[in-house]
């Protein structure tokens, strides 16, 4: 008998693939879906909200790299996030290249954006899907890694062949006005 068989799963090396591949579009999904779990909003009603359609939520959460710059400007308007083009190399920092100009400073003083690191997005956004790895789970519900089936699971599933017992669990209960989980 396996006794680690019943062992909670860390989806350590899942989670750090899923942040060395995130990518600019991915990262405009997953701060428009940031945005609508602060709001305790399904995409319907964001969409509503946001005055758009809900196939266009679902687009600019799942395809953004497919969509026009603007629109993706647009979108982010009002989120707390934005699209930003940052300097990949720091050519001030490399002694030998005193000769190159130098950008400008920033007028006014003001702050250059920052890029929000990959470890800001919860884990559970990072892999946390259906089983089958379809798709993610709604914004609107509180996910939880489980190290045991839930109930319903015992009652509907476990005596079926080939049933996997799912290692996240979305509770449909959770609304905007609890507190939401860390994960």
């Amino acid at each position: 008998m396996n006794r680690h068989v019943h062992a909670y799963p860390t989806f350590a090396q899942e989670l750090l693939a899923a942040r060395a591949a995130l990518g600019p579009q991915e990262v405009v999904g997953l701060a428009l879906r940031a945005d609508r779990r602060r709001r305790g909003l399904s995409q319907r009603a964001y969409a509503r909200l946001r005055g758009w359609s809900p196939s266009w939520v679902a687009r600019l959460e799942s395809a953004a790299g497919r969509l026009k710059l603007d629109d993706l400007v647009e979108a982010l308007e009002g989120t707390g996030y934005e699209l930003a083009v940052c300097e990949t190399s720091h050519p001030r920092d490399d002694p030998g290249d005193d000769d190159e100009p130098r950008p400008p400073p920033v007028p006014g003083g003001a702050a250059l954006p920052v890029p929000v690191p990959a470890d800001h997005w919860d884990r559970t956004e990072l892999i946390a899907r259906v089983r089958g790895g379809g798709r993610r789970f709604p914004a609107h519900h509180l996910i939880q890694q489980v190290s045991y089936p839930p109930n319903w699971w015992w009652g509907t599933e476990s005596t079926q062949a080939g049933s996997v017992a799912p290692h996240w669990y979305a509770d449909p209960g959770w609304g905007a006005s609890e507190p939401r989980q860390a994960s």
